[in-house]
């Protein structure tokens, strides 16, 4: 293979080498990007140094480290653009690497990964040992897995940061605000309502998510969400002075459920904003493994319906949330992991789709679709049965001057707004 300019490693690509096993969300991720581009093997490959190592896989391989200049995820983040090898047996820059001789690798197709800080780390790629067209489909396909695959390294690495340094207090500078995601309908599109998240803004003005840096620190994590689900609340009883239909999703850590207060705090922080808990749905987040003998945390889930919380089911279709708890978990709706979403218009997404709507609505639970973002993927979300969305189509996160404005233009009264 032609020589490139050599790349300096950046630090993160440090930070994605893992000497721990993936967790099973990764992996399943993994299986489901193979599945759905119809691949017999997927890998991470992180290029570092003078090495590139596979941190994880599906299909056919291992993790022995190979010298960078055997690696076809070399060229990926030596360009910073997407590649596609058809057959690598004809192509001159490959065709004499090892692992094209010994048949492994016949067709390749790479997308970048990214860090946090932006640098390029690696690839997420897929291989087949037999040479085939590759069409951009199958490369829109596997970029929408990118973002996934991102994230949840970036979970990994900042839990693996703190376990080898234990840290405290806050998390960076800067004040810590909600920002509101648009939830909207998918019949009519209608918003519905908002996400509430959490952002910092830091003295420079630049815009972070302050729930990474904590993730191992439960306690912290929680206070945070709690803040940020009050300011939440607050802010949306403004709005509903234009539509008293709209309600509020927080985000909150499943460690709330195990508060024995929970009840009378949750039912506090409503009533200080002025809003009902039927106004809010409460998505809970790095939910543990529960199972139907955990009588405590069902029944606490329980009491919050029964005074008016809706309660959603975050990331569902993860190794956490099998179908099977549909049947006992207490909540309204489940919220699909964004792996599904990215598989969705292949035939192994839209049957897992069809799945988890065909059984939430035969028990009464609606299904929430995130990071939609086109009119095609709201239309097809919503033939499989989803009830809700999110994504780009209803508008990114914003600040809450900018939902403010929103409504500022909009007379009360005036008829809801939908798609902009």
């Amino acid at each position: 293979m032609p020589s490139l300019d050599a790349v300096p490693p950046t630090r993160s690509a440090e930070r994605h080498w893992f000497d721990r096993p993936l967790p099973g969300a990764v992996e399943t991720t993994l299986s489901l990007a193979a599945r759905a581009l119809g691949f017999p093997t997927v890998r991470i490959n992180i290029v570092h140094q003078d090495l590139q190592h596979t941190i994880g896989f599906f299909g056919v391989g291992d993790l022995c480290p190979i010298d960078r200049e055997e690696s076809f995820c070399d060229v990926v983040v030596a360009t910073g653009e997407w590649m596609a090898v058809p057959d690598a047996t004809i192509d001159p820059r490959f065709s004499g690497l090892a692992s094209v001789v010994s048949g492994e690798i016949g067709a390749y197709l790479g997308v970048p990964l990214r860090g946090p800080d932006g640098g390029i780390v690696g690839a997420l790629c897929v291989i087949d040992p037999i040479g085939r067209v590759l069409t951009a489909e199958d490369t829109w396909r596997l970029q929408q897995f990118v973002p996934i695959i991102e994230d949840q390294l970036d979970l990994m690495w900042q839990l693996d940061a703190q376990e080898r340094h234990p840290a405290s207090g806050p998390a960076g500078p800067g004040a810590v605000v909600p920002w509101f995601r648009p939830v909207a309908g998918m019949s009519d599109h209608r918003v519905l309502g908002y996400d509430a998240v959490a952002r910092r803004v830091g003295p420079d003005g630049g815009v972070t998510d302050p729930r990474r840096p904590l993730v191992g620190r439960p306690a912290e994590l929680l206070e945070l969400d709690l803040a940020v689900a009050a300011a939440g609340m607050a802010a949306v009883r403004g709005w509903q002075r234009h539509d008293s239909r709209l309600k509020v999703n927080v985000n909150l850590t499943a460690a709330v459920i195990a508060r024995p207060d929970c009840l009378t705090l949750l039912a506090e922080l409503a009533a200080r904003a002025g809003i009902k808990p039927i106004a809010v749905n409460i998505t809970l987040k790095e939910a543990p493994a529960w199972s139907v003998t955990d009588l405590a945390a069902l029944a606490t889930l329980k009491g919050l319906r029964d005074i008016g919380f809706g309660i959603f089911r975050g990331e569902f279709g993860t190794v956490w949330a099998g179908l099977d708890q549909l049947l006992w978990f207490p909540c309204d709706a489940v919220r699909l992991d964004p792996a599904l979403t990215a598989a969705l218009g292949t035939d192994v997404g839209d049957t897992m789709i069809r799945a988890v709507t065909s059984m939430a609505h035969a028990l009464e639970q609606r299904v929430v679709i995130d990071r939609i973002d086109t009119l095609d993927q709201a239309r097809a979300a919503a033939a499989l049965g989803c009830d809700r969305a999110l994504g780009a189509v209803w508008g990114d996160a914003r600040p809450p001057a900018a939902v403010n404005e929103r409504y500022r233009a909009t007379p009360v009264g005036a008829a809801p707004q939908g798609v902009r």
